[in-house]
Parts: C-alpha cells; sequence; structure tokens
C-alpha cells in the first residue's frame, strides 16, 4: 500500500493510522512524510504492528517540514543504500529477507517543484523530476530479475489514459515507458488495461470543486512477482477537502499480491 499524507499529516495523522489498520497491509509507503512529527507516526506504526520502519528523515531534522519518505513493514526489513541523488528524503530502499523481495518507495518531484541551491543553480521542477526518474531507472535496471516492488507518488503517468483529456501532458512520461521496457508492470494497469481512473485532482482556487484527474501514484512489481497480482485499489474516499473530512488531496493505493506463485505455476 502508498499513500501520500498531504503535508506530513498534521492533525488528520491520527485518521490516516486508522484508514492504514483497516488495509491490513503487509509493507506501506508513506510519501510527504515531515520530520517534524516523525516520533508520532512511528509511534502510532509501531502500535499497529508496523514494527520494522525505515525513513529518510536526516538524523538531526527537529522540526525540519521537508518532504520525506518512510517504509512500515510487518516483517523485518534491512535498509539498502543508494547511490547519490539530488533529493536523498524523497526515496527509501529495503529488503525484507523473509519474503525475499525489494521495495522502493519514493515521491518524485513536481514539474513546479523548483529547488533553490545555495552557493550553486537552482534546479527547475522538471530538472529534478528528471533527475529522480533516473536513479529510479539505475536503482531498478541489476533488480529487474529479482522479486521488486517499486511504489509512490510519481508524478507522472501515461498521457494517453493516466489523465483527463483536457489535463495538462506529463513531463518525463516517457520513464514509464522505461519500467515498462525492464519489465515492471503496474499493478493497476495489469488488471483494469483500458480504466480511466485519477489519484489526484486539480481544483478550482475559487470554489475549491475538482478540475483535471491525474492517476500519479502507482505500485509497479517486477516479472517475478506480476503473475501474482491478485488485486489492486484506489481508496478513494479517503481524498478530498480537509476542511470536508479528507485525509489527504491523494488516494490510497493498494495492491494485493500472492508471492507463492511462479511463472511455471502458470504453465498447464
Amino acid at each position: 500500500m502508498t499513500f501520500n499524507v498531504m503535508q506530513g499529516g498534521g492533525a488528520r495523522r491520527p485518521r490516516i493510522i486508522d484508514q492504514i489498520a483497516q488495509s491490513n497491509a503487509t509493507i506501506v509507503g508513506l510519501t510527504e512524510i515531515r520530520c517534524n512529527n516523525l516520533d508520532r507516526w512511528i509511534d502510532g506504526l509501531t502500535r499497529l504492528g508496523y514494527t520494522h520502519i525505515e525513513h529518510s528523515c536526516p538524523e538531526a531534522a527537529g522540526h525540519d517540514k521537508t518532504h520525506s519518505v518512510l517504509i512500515a513493514s510487518r516483517v523485518p526489513v534491512q535498509r539498502v543504500p543508494l547511490e547519490a541523488v539530488e533529493d536523498p528524503a524523497r526515496w527509501v530502499a529495503v529488503y525484507a529477507p523473509s519474503l525475499d523481495v525489494d521495495v522502493l518507495c519514493v515521491h518524485i518531484p513536481g514539474t513546479p517543484d523548483d529547488k533553490v541551491r545555495p552557493g550553486t543553480h537552482s534546479l527547475l521542477g522538471v530538472e529534478r523530476k528528471q533527475m529522480m526518474w533516473e536513479a529510479v531507472i539505475g536503482y531498478v535496471r541489476p533488480r529487474k530479475d529479482k522479486r521488486l516492488i517499486v511504489m509512490g507518488d510519481f508524478n507522472t503517468g501515461r498521457n494517453d489514459i493516466d489523465k483527463t483529456p483536457d489535463g495538462t501532458p506529463y513531463k518525463c512520461a516517457e520513464f514509464i515507458d522505461q519500467l515498462d521496457a525492464l519489465g515492471l508492470v503496474d499493478t493497476f494497469r495489469a488488471l483494469h488495461p483500458t480504466k480511466r481512473e485519477y489519484t489526484w485532482y486539480s481544483r478550482s482556487k475559487r470554489s475549491g470543486r475538482e478540475l483535471n484527474g491525474f492517476r500519479l501514484d502507482h505500485i509497479f512489481v517486477s516479472t517475478a512477482l506480476s503473475y501474482g497480482i491478485v488485486a489492486t485499489d484506489h481508496v478513494h474516499h479517503v481524498r478530498g477537502l480537509v476542511a470536508k473530512g479528507g485525509l489527504s488531496d491523494h488516494a490510497m493505493v493498494m495492491a494485493e499480491l500472492d508471492l507463492t506463485v511462479m511463472a511455471l505455476d502458470l504453465i498447464a
């Protein structure tokens, strides 16, 4: 399961944790975690049985509000060190020995997310986005033949189906094709190849009404795990205006995998 908790979750955190409990997921990937309430997230998740937690918040972050990523697991996981990237707070990788599964959770920057870098040139959002996508591809390539899950908020989709027709075209959409070329399978598309369904909507600044929809949040699996895709779902009731009880501006994304199914099991 993966969920963008929106700006650290704030006062919504207890209700988000209740929703995670209802999901009964084995491994959870959360994006837009903030370091200033990290301890509360860890405490709440641990109480649910997620006793193995890795996150990207710097050790001395304190009250820092930088968007970060967290993986919470019911089974033991080992942190996987990654090569230096421009936005290290936006991804976490682990390995679950008992499942023999590698997991990467990412929050790829959006095109508007420019970044000021003191002492050097600033980065445009599209530059940050491309750099992180390149890093994701670099992580996937040597693991493509293993049991691999890559999930999170990608701020990216396919322009022909993963947005409403009037929605702004995605930048870096070609990287979705690169994942496909490496054998990664979009769990939602595996079961719903032509369905138009979205995890985030732009809104009118004046009225707050939803405008264009985009499928930004995904769970991809390697070919080795794709044979065991049982179910996928977008949990939409959590998405909405906070003032009206919404938990986030994103839908929660679920995928159920049968890790015992192998390619040979499907050969008659």
